[in-house]
């Protein structure tokens, strides 16, 4: 199986190749500065399963040590736009973010999957807002989540290698379409 990229760790020219869909889905990882380590390490996971992210350590913009608020709509905005689902670390950490709401409400506007993966320091009840999403709980939760990527991922290649095939077909009755009517006027 072919590893997950990181849409931010690609150059300028794989960039502009780049594209998430269905057939190529591509995970927002929306955490919390303080949790990096952990996002770091989901993010690796994901990839391992031939999943694409969006992981912010590599963008320049979020790098940068002195950075505008429009700037960080901005890089969040991009990443959203180039994502086709999003996994929210949830941690104490994270319910003190002002960004990751900021992140759950455009995905949601946008119409974006998204899941609450839930650390084991948030124990008790969480924000209204967050409980729109579906929780994964553990790895468990979120092998399943990865999975059902994969398996939509493999149906709608095999919906695309189909499609092909079936236009193909199609091309091939067409070319004989211009051929039988020869033979029957050669026959008689």
């Amino acid at each position: 199986m072919e590893r997950g990229r990181n849409y931010l760790a690609l150059n300028e020219s794989e960039r502009r190749l780049f594209s998430s869909s269905a057939l190529r889905p591509c995970v927002f990882i929306s955490h919390k500065k303080d949790d990096a380590n952990f996002a770091r390490h989901l993010s690796d996971y994901i990839m391992e399963r031939g999943i694409n992210v969006y992981f912010d350590e590599n963008d320049p913009i979020l790098s940068k040590e002195h950075k505008s608020p429009d700037e960080v709509v901005n890089a969040i905005k991009k990443g959203l736009g180039k994502s086709t689902h999003m996994i929210i670390v949830l941690s104490k950490k994270t319910l003190e973010s002002n960004w990751v709401p900021w992140e759950v409400g455009f995905a949601s506007a946008k119409d974006k999957e998204y899941r609450l993966l839930r650390l084991n320091d948030v124990l008790g009840d969480i924000p209204e807002f967050y409980k729109v999403a579906k929780i994964l709980n553990d790895y468990d939760d979120l092998n399943k989540y990865l999975a059902s990527m994969k398996a939509a991922q493999t149906n709608n290649r095999i919906s695309q290698e189909e499609i092909i095939r079936k236009k193909k077909l199609l091309e091939r009755l067409d070319e004989l379409k211009k051929i039988i009517p020869q033979i029957n006027k050669q026959s008689l």
